[in-house]
């Protein structure tokens, strides 16, 4: 009968794996991504390299199912498998920071290598499934584990260990040398986060140690909840000053903070790209907006709330999106002050 119905549903399902090998994280991809839950059964489908960023995966009907689906080298971060029938399935070196595994049947999954920075498996059945070689498993597993890291209880997983609570601090990386106008819009920025409880750190060049700077950099982040980096434009000043804009520090600050798990928000001028500042870069947890857009226009507000949403995560902020943009005051560097 579904074929009789749907007869080119395979063909469908294979043609939106393609598509999300290489699309771009956002709407779109959100979009066709969800559109996988609807097949008949995703038993065995191959899933591999694709960006499911966000997606919501658990099968609808009855017949839905991820059995010995391949997520080899996927990106499901922020995704949900909630309640999902995924005996099997391989998640070999996949992406699944912030993954909702609750009440999933992942029995004789493989996590091989897998990222499993914040993931949630509560309630969720975990007898026989390989963790071998996974990065930052959840603890509140570990005490399951075999000498293989193969989960020997048949008992639903447990929920998350409590989290500390965040920092309140943010981590404002920009270049040490500025226009004017850059030099406003850094300081209109610091002011809204301080106006939000949010205390700004930074590392100026003045205060680089004589040596082991990428160890002060690291001990910076460590006390921090998020970052914004600032993409500004490289200006000509006079001969015996450097000129303005990106420096490879600013890049080497955003990769660090991205190592450490952080929400990135990047803010660019017109004309930054590339390194830290490129498109591609845009995802899970991280977000890019242009700074010489109208800060009332929808992308903006909806960069600056999916960031907020994650600064708010620890339970301390919940700024809404329509106030933070109408109080920014931020436009293009060549505005007044």
């Amino acid at each position: 009968m579904f074929r009789r119905r749907a007869p080119y549903a395979k063909e469908a399902q294979n043609v939106l794996a393609a598509v999300l090998r290489g699309v771009s994280s956002g709407d779109f991809q959100k979009l066709l991504a969800d559109g996988l839950a609807h097949a008949q059964t995703l038993e065995k489908a191959d899933l591999q390299r694709t960006n499911l960023q966000d997606a919501y995966l658990a099968p609808r009907g009855p017949a839905g199912t991820l059995k010995k689906a391949d997520f080899y080298r996927a990106d499901l971060s922020g995704a949900s498998l909630t309640g999902a029938r995924a005996q099997e399935a391989v998640y070999y070196q996949a992406r699944l920071q912030d993954t909702i595994f609750k009440g999933a049947d992942l029995r004789k999954a493989s996590f091989f290598e897998a990222d499993l920075s914040g993931a949630n498996f509560t309630s969720a059945l975990l007898d026989g499934a390989s963790f071998a070689g996974a990065r930052n498993i959840p603890v509140e597993l570990t005490i399951h584990l075999d000498d293989e890291l193969k989960y020997c209880s048949t008992v639903p997983a447990p929920a998350p260990a409590e989290r500390a609570a965040k920092s309140q601090h943010v981590f404002l990386s920009a270049p040490s040398v500025r226009t004017p106008a850059q030099d406003s819009i850094y300081e209109r920025i610091g002011e809204l986060l301080s106006r939000y409880g949010l205390v700004v750190d930074s590392l100026p060049r003045r205060e680089y140690p004589s040596s082991g700077v990428l160890a002060e950099v690291g001990r910076r982040l460590a006390g921090c909840a998020e970052v914004i980096v600032l993409g500004l434009q490289s200006e000509g000043s006079d001969q015996d000053a450097p000129p303005a804009g990106p420096t490879p520090w600013t890049h080497l600050e955003a990769g660090m903070a991205y190592g450490q798990g952080l929400p990135l928000l990047i803010i660019r001028e017109p004309g930054v790209c590339g390194g830290a500042f490129d498109d591609v870069i845009n995802g899970h947890r991280t977000y890019v907006i242009e700074l010489g857009e109208a800060w009332d226009g929808p992308d903006v507000r909806a960069a600056i709330g999916s960031w907020l949403e994650d600064v708010s995560k620890g339970g301390r902020h919940g700024v809404p999106e329509d106030t933070v943009c109408r109080d920014a005051g931020l436009g293009r560097s060549d505005q007044p002050a």
